[in-house]
């Protein structure tokens, strides 16, 4: 998906009231059907640029995504004579991509 693509849609979409019409009822009926239903698809084709960059776009290419989240959770507890202080800290990492 190329940001010139988008941009030419959305362009169009300023310009022509009924392409904007057309593509706002796609974008309902999309939220609605969810992101694997034809809906979806029909309307990602229009910021596609081409058959395999929609594929992509729909998650079904050869692309994998792989991430892995990995959270520290770190007490530290430090004590004197006139007070003590609890410290905790969490820390979450993500990788991949």
């Amino acid at each position: 998906m190329s940001t010139t693509k988008i941009t030419e849609v959305v362009e169009r979409a300023l310009r022509d009231p009924v392409f904007a019409e057309e593509l706002k009822t796609k974008a309902i009926k999309a939220a609605k059907a969810g992101s694997k239903s034809n809906e979806f698809s029909d309307l990602m084709y229009q910021f596609a640029e081409g058959p395999d960059d929609l594929s992509r776009m729909m998650g079904k290419g050869d692309e994998e995504i792989h991430l892995t989240t990995t959270t520290v959770l770190t007490t530290t507890t430090t004590s004197t004579g006139a007070c003590t202080i609890t410290t905790t800290t969490t820390t979450a990492t993500t990788t991949g991509g």
